[in-house]
């Protein structure tokens, strides 16, 4: 079934300076990666407020609280993450995003929400099948781990492409400044267009996230474990043939009838499984392992990764003009009223 579909965003309410969002869910026929494996991964957090019955990018004051994925990203080094620009867009300029960096499906749980004596609560099980009375299994997943793991990044140090469009999904990619140096091996930037390569010559690329196995619409169930599937990558004239809206120059995609990234997985890596080099962003499609998935092109965007844009306040486009960082496009707060058309679902 092609999932189109239009998405009504009306009044949303803040709590203190964090705009609301709603965490989704993710991989389509994963197996489960091993802790080792992946220390760039990173999942970007949300709080849910249980006194609120909410979610907001810091948790609301005096609240009692736990922390969700909403999406993802990678760890290029010299303290960045790339992640999504349609992740972090309309999040605004005040308050901060937490970040989780590294595999941390020991830390992860099944959710379960529901009431007791101290009034409502949320729970962490290692089972998605438990019977607990007076609690339900959400279809989320919850961090139990140390909350000193979360790094906490002002929202005005998360920028997304300059020229990137929310109605076509074209330079679907942002920047993230970390505080500081962190000790996680960073994940390969191509040197050259190696996806090209393998989608020509028939190979599998890998996609990465905390896992829907569920392709149905209404239906959310993440996995604690963190995900991998192999897919296979598409040339782009297959892409061109079967995406309507897909753009060779700064996109690629992948994907097969049963396998894919899907809603949740938004700004997370497609990678070369043979040596993990970074090749695309999760970014687009039309329902999930029903039709190819696209991905934000990661070698075409290496020099704007690579510009300087930490320290001179600019951003480099990949046709090598800059544009001053700051208010860029005209980010939106998701608290004002806006309405949004969405031609395809996010991979959110």
């Amino acid at each position: 079934m092609l999932r189109r579909f239009v998405l009504l965003l009306f009044l949303v309410p803040v709590l203190g300076s964090a705009a609301q969002i709603a965490p989704q869910p993710k991989i389509i026929n994963g197996t489960p990666s091993r802790d080792s494996d992946y220390d760039y991964f990173v999942a970007l957090m949300v709080a849910y407020n249980w006194d609120t019955f909410s979610t907001s990018l810091e948790p609301a004051t005096d609240s009692r609280y736990s922390w969700r994925t909403f999406c993802a990203g990678s760890y290029v080094g010299n303290k960045a993450v790339i992640t999504a620009a349609h992740c972090v867009a309309g999040l605004g300029y005040e308050g901060s995003l937490y970040l989780l960096v590294g595999n941390h499906s020991a830390d992860m749980r099944y959710e379960y929400c529901g009431n007791d004596s101290s009034g409502h609560s949320c729970i962490g099980r290692r089972s998605p099948n438990d019977n607990i009375p007076g609690f339900r299994y959400t279809g989320r997943i919850v961090y139990v781990g140390d909350e000193a793991e979360l790094i906490k990044v002002p929202l005005t140090d998360v920028v997304r492409h300059s020229v990137y469009d929310r109605i076509s999904q074209k330079n679907d990619i942002a920047l993230i400044q970390l505080p500081e140096a962190i000790g996680n091996t960073p994940v390969l930037l191509p040197s050259h267009d190696r996806f090209a390569e393998l989608a020509n010559d028939g190979y599998n690329v890998r996609v990465i996230g905390h896992g829907d196995t569920d392709i149905r619409e209404t239906v959310t169930i993440q996995s604690p474990d963190l995900l991998q599937v192999d897919i296979p990558a598409r040339t782009d004239s297959e892409c061109t043939s079967t995406l309507p809206g897909f753009d060779a120059n700064v996109m690629v995609c992948a994907g097969e009838v049963g396998s894919d990234s899907c809603g949740g997985d938004s700004g997370g890596p497609l990678i070369d499984p043979l040596d993990g080099t970074l090749l695309g962003i999760v970014s687009w499609g039309y329902g999930c392992a029903i039709h190819y998935g696209a991905y934000t092109d990661v070698y075409r965007f290496v020099g704007w990764i690579a510009s300087d844009w930490r320290t001179d306040a600019f951003i480099q486009k990949t046709d090598g003009s800059t544009y001053r960082m700051g208010n860029i496009a005209g980010s939106l707060s998701l608290s004002l009223l806006t309405l949004v058309v969405l031609l395809w679902r996010y991979r959110r």
